[in-house]
């Protein structure tokens, strides 16, 4: 599902070159691997899709778990009944959150529609879901003040992603190194929230135990990628699958797309 509501200045996929579509169910039906146990539904907003019902249906008739990447605000488009339909049917929504900052603009607008959102969720079916906290160099200092509010809401499951420039060239979203370090501390104060795996990097990040953290790539062997067309590709990035190494691929784009934490 590559197109998106929001217009986020620091995602990935405001890189050119893409283009914008939906996978029409009949596809998706064609494009289900049995051997495959796990399904995520990414995008842009998955929610955009008009057949977004029928493929959550067509992946819980197939035995698959579901997982979605989301900001939630496309579940709007639905009805009650349909939306708890749609909460029953998946096993986790992962929803993307900046901060409660009302004067805050990269994602476009919308912070209260996501909390809306949230407490919807948290209300049918609080343990689907996690909030993942975007920490760009415009937010990073509000991280903790985001996750107290979330954990006042009823937030149990949070995961972060550390946004870094699309471009090399480009600093304006970059957050500083002892920055990082500052968020994992903040990550370790609040652990019972955040999984095991990102406590173990953020200590190893501290430690400056980098050639432990990375080792190779996993697109390919432990996931791939389908676009809306149906193609299968090893890795989202744009321009990137063609050619991409799975020996020795690591990136800060990588590291943003595929949440290796």
């Amino acid at each position: 599902m590559q197109d998106c509501n929001l217009s986020c200045e620091y995602c990935f996929y405001q890189d050119k070159g893409r283009e914008k579509g939906y996978m029409s169910l009949e596809l998706f039906k064609k494009s289900i691997n049995p051997d495959v146990d796990n399904v995520y539904l990414s995008g842009g907003e998955p929610f955009l899709n008009p057949d977004i019902l029928e493929i959550i249906r067509a992946i819980k008739y197939n035995g698959k778990k579901c997982t979605i990447f989301s900001n939630g605000i496309g579940l709007f488009r639905f009805g009650e009944v349909e939306r708890e339909e749609i909460l029953s049917n998946i096993d986790k929504i992962i929803i993307s959150f900046d901060t409660f900052d009302e004067n805050y603009r990269l994602r476009g607008d919308n912070t209260k529609n996501i909390e809306k959102i949230i407490k919807e969720i948290l209300r049918f079916s609080p343990n689907i879901l996690e909030v993942k906290i975007c920490v760009n160099k415009y937010n990073v200092e509000k991280f903790e003040e985001t996750i107290l509010g979330l954990s006042d809401l009823g937030v149990k499951t949070l995961s972060v992603n550390i946004v870094h420039d699309i471009s090399s060239n480009e600093k304006k979203f970059r957050v500083e190194p002892e920055q990082i370090v500052k968020v994992y501390q903040i990550i370790d104060k609040y652990g019972e929230m955040f999984s095991s795996n990102l406590i173990d990097a953020q200590k190893k990040f501290i430690n400056k135990e980098y050639n432990s953290l990375f080792t190779s790539c996993k697109a390919g062997y432990e996931f791939y990628f389908v676009n809306f067309k149906g193609e299968k590709e090893i890795c989202p990035v744009p321009n990137k699958s063609k050619g991409i190494s799975t020996i020795n691929c690591f990136s800060e784009v990588c590291v943003n797309l595929w949440e290796v934490f």
